[in-house]
């Protein structure tokens, strides 16, 4: 019970017991385990992020009609593009066949990295 004359002891005590408890919510969040889908989509992103930022730099030159800056990304797509497809090899490696998680691969890659989700979901676009 806290007295008037021992209110500052009392808040300080109060707040101990409130960063204590933060502090278990905390380290009890941190240790738990990362969701595989969480960590397929990230790894997906990953393998697609360039090939969609090589489709940012095309885009761009075809808005300037700059076509010698086309004609010198075509090289770097095509090699993006080759590393893009090993990237995917790899993650086959590493996850197995990933088909059957493809729905829900994608849905957590919406929230991670939605460009890269939508050039999956709207392949040609």
């Amino acid at each position: 019970m806290c007295y008037i004359w021992s209110q500052s002891k009392c808040n300080l005590k109060v707040m101990k017991k409130y960063v204590w408890i933060g502090m278990l919510a905390l380290v009890a969040t941190a240790c738990q385990p990362e969701d595989p889908i969480v960590k397929m989509a990230d790894d997906v992103c990953a393998c697609l992020m360039p090939t969609v930022e090589q489709g940012d730099k095309a885009t761009e030159a075809i808005k300037r009609n700059n076509e010698a800056e086309l004609a010198a990304l075509e090289a770097e797509m095509l090699k993006t593009q080759e590393e893009t497809q090993a990237c995917f090899q790899n993650l086959e490696k590493k996850y197995g066949n990933m088909q059957e998680f493809q729905a829900r691969v994608t849905e957590a890659m919406k929230k991670r990295c939605p460009r890269a989700a939508k050039l999956i979901s709207n392949p040609g676009e």
